[in-house]
């Protein structure tokens, strides 16, 4: 006789990713630092500069990125500074769309409309935006996109309903942000399903040094240290507690009224790259599509345990599950007679319908 039950995640491991906002077709000034996609995937690019700082200290790590597909941050450009438009942005969207530890999120046709104001906000028709946008996304991509997310999270409750209709699965709808420091850590929030069956994705995690203001005090610097350990601690709360470790970020600095955008992958690097670096080998790093692949199989998995076998029944499973079986057998036999091994004593396969007898 055996027992099993499911991990909550698949090999045990909550789920992280990285959300880098505002890829559009602009570049502000002449450092790379203001390249928001303008100079595509090439030299002195923000892509060379992620690739080069991020990806190369954490290969397995975990993007999504949202792109905009109009007259990027369509605001006044009051700060005198050179502003470029017309660059290699389509290349760089196919470049992430054909990359496997990335995914496209749609993020609006500008972003910003002419007054400054977040562009969900004076949207007449949402159903035809979102449609006519992830249209377009997909056509300069040439990839498939299924999720995205208002600009400054405003206007999720106005899109809600035109979501499922026009084609997305899940969606980015709110800034939850886990606070506090040691014993009284507290927030984030789980991923939950609209009443259409989108997924909800938040934003639990961000990592800001403010070290681009003109006058840093000394002070600040010398607490760096110790607001890493504080954002590392946090990002353990929300792992310990399996709600994914969703964090946020923006692709450049500089904007085009000359002000600093906040979260952003230059000025914050000295927090969020130790961050991480510091997850890495703890959480699953995933995309959100295959965070809903997993998800819509534990909806559709059921289980029984019949003596020495496992019995499941699970239409069209999309994603690994990990099962935890006592005492531990050398393997399971699936009913193809494929051997599933254990391994950190878990059993993580795709779980076919039938019986998965445990052999000693």
């Amino acid at each position: 006789m055996i027992s099993a039950e499911l991990t909550r995640w698949p090999w045990n491991r909550t789920p992280a990713f990285l959300m880098i906002d505002d890829i559009g077709d602009m570049r502000v000034g002449e450092g790379r630092e203001g390249d928001w996609g303008f100079s595509g995937p090439g030299l002195d690019s923000t892509w060379e500069f992620f690739n080069e700082t991020y990806r190369r200290a954490v290969p397995s790590l975990r993007i999504v990125a949202f792109a905009c597909v109009g007259r990027f941050l369509n605001a006044p450009e009051t700060a005198g500074l050179r502003v470029q438009r017309g660059g290699k942005i389509g290349e760089l969207l196919r470049i992430i769309g054909k990359e496997r530890y990335a995914e496209l999120g749609f993020h609006g046709m500008d972003h910003t409309a002419a007054n400054g104001r977040p562009e969900c906000a004076g949207v007449p028709d949402f159903g035809e935006w979102l449609a006519r946008g992830r249209t377009l996304l997909e056509e300069m991509a040439e990839t498939r996109v299924i999720g995205g997310k208002c600009p400054g999270y405003e206007g999720y409750e106005r899109v809600a309903e035109s979501l499922k209709p026009a084609g997305f699965r899940w969606w980015a709808d709110a800034w939850t942000p886990v606070r506090g420091r040691r014993r009284n850590i507290h927030g984030g929030r789980e991923i939950i399903a609209s009443s259409s069956g989108v997924r909800l994705f938040p934003a639990n995690i961000g990592a800001y040094t403010g070290l681009y203001k003109k006058r840093v005090s000394i002070t600040e610097k010398i607490a760096m240290p110790m607001k890493r350990s504080r954002l590392l601690a946090r990002a353990r709360f929300l792992v310990e507690k399996g709600i994914p470790v969703s964090i946020q970020t923006h692709y450049a600095a500089l904007r085009p009224d000359g002000t600093r955008q906040v979260y952003n992958l230059y000025d914050d690097r000295p927090l969020l790259l130790p961050l991480l670096v510091g997850l890495d080998g703890l959480v699953w790093w995933a995309l959100p599509r295959e965070i809903c692949d997993y998800l819509d199989t534990m909806d559709c998995l059921s289980f029984r345990v019949d003596g020495f076998k496992i019995i499941i029944d699970c239409d069209n499973p999309l994603w690994e599950v990990s099962f935890r079986v006592h005492p531990c057998p050398s393997f399971l036999r699936a009913p193809d007679g494929y051997r599933v091994y254990p391994k950190v004593g878990l059993f993580t396969f795709l779980p076919r319908p039938g019986e998965y007898e445990a052999v000693f």
